[in-house]
């Protein structure tokens, strides 16, 4: 458990019971949702995942979230089954049981269910074609080309959600050095969203940090993500945000505010997220002050 704070302890009082107890009930058993709980006790959502995670609660995606309490997860038996005899693909799997891909491709490495022979990519030209059809894939390995110390979260995002056409995650990364110029240009063509930040914003400027992820994750379903997935891009965000925010806070929730105006769906979400953790911090330097 994370070290407790006077609010913790003075929650814990009111609740008559230790968060870690508070948490294991109502989230894991009860099934209900972190904003519910961070609503009924008074805190920001951010503040409740932070708990979770200091208590080794895991915490559902978007899709586990919604499907029903009590969800088990599916036998060797019926996991084989519906992929070589149905001809399901992981995807389809991972939509019907209601998770994300990357924990039905574990759970078939777990119960060593082999892949069906799927066309391993070994070119540059095999890799073009992969990236134009697929724009989540094209989308990442355009960001990872361009956001500098971001390369290594990217790429492995990538490996993970298409792990049936690469070898591991070094090829992702060798591919991608190796074709640098061929996938910005995808990106100017018009094959990922992200051509018109790219052409807007010099490369080398910071500003375009928080465009790129956004418009990345314009192009990926956010429910394909795993939670550590999606843990990526908040990181990448707090991690541009943080230097400014030590200077001038104000600037940052402008900024923020500016950001949750102007897009939607999951980038809103996770704007308003980034927002949230650093309200969550000032609250936190007003206690200990």
């Amino acid at each position: 458990m994370v070290k407790k704070t006077k609010k913790m302890l003075e929650l814990e009082e009111r609740l008559g019971e230790s968060i870690e107890v508070f948490l294991r009930r109502e989230y894991c058993e009860r099934h209900r949702n972190t904003v519910e709980l961070a609503e009924e006790i008074g805190v920001g959502s951010t503040t409740i995942n932070n708990w979770m995670r200091g208590c080794d609660i895991e915490i559902r995606t978007v899709s586990e979230a919604k499907s029903p309490q009590g969800f088990k997860k599916p036998t060797k038996e019926e996991l084989h089954k519906m992929y070589w005899e149905k001809k399901m693909s992981t995807y389809e799997i991972a939509e019907k049981i209601g998770v994300s891909i990357t924990p039905i491709l574990r759970l078939m490495r777990d119960y060593e269910i082999p892949l069906r022979n799927s066309i391993r990519i070994s070119s540059p030209q095999q890799f073009t074609s992969f990236l134009q059809e697929n724009p989540d894939a094209a989308s990442l390995a355009a960001a990872a080309a361009v956001l500098p110390g971001q390369e290594y979260d990217l790429e492995k995002i990538i490996y993970e959600l298409h792990q049936e056409r690469f070898k591991d995650q070094q090829q992702v990364h060798e591919l991608l050095e190796a074709n640098r110029e061929e996938v910005l240009k995808l990106a100017r063509e018009g094959y990922t969203n992200l051509g018109k930040y790219i052409g807007e914003f010099n490369l080398d400027s910071r500003g375009i940090i928080p465009v790129l992820i956004a418009g990345t994750l314009e192009s990926i379903p956010w429910d394909r993500l795993a939670p550590t997935q999606q843990e990526v891009f908040f990181k990448m965000l707090t991690s541009y945000y943080s230097p400014d925010f030590n200077r001038d806070s104000n600037s940052v929730f402008a900024d923020l505010e500016e950001k949750i105006a102007q897009y939607n769906g999951q980038d809103k979400g996770l704007f308003q997220r980034v927002k949230e953790y650093y309200r969550e911090v000032l609250n936190v330097l007003v206690e200990l002050s």
